[in-house]
């Protein structure tokens, strides 16, 4: 049963909102998701470079405020 929004009348927090209701519902069934094979290959590389020395690490206040100044 497909459902219709009004999405054109919808405030942007009522938009926000819907999604939330929607993320939670989904969220009641994990077991239902699967992540895209493409997740699995970045967590491999991710490792390889773990285990290769290679990997980088950055404080978290610190790319925070990285972003921050590029989207100003």
């Amino acid at each position: 049963m497909p459902a219709t929004l009004q999405l054109k009348r919808m405030s942007f927090s009522e938009k926000i909102q819907t999604m939330e209701l929607l993320w939670d519902d989904i969220c009641k069934e994990p077991h239902k998701l699967e992540s895209p094979l493409w997740h699995l290959d970045e967590l491999n590389h991710r490792q390889n470079l773990i285990q290769d020395g290679k990997a980088e690490y950055f404080d978290w206040e610190d790319v925070k405020k990285n972003i921050r100044k590029e989207i100003e």
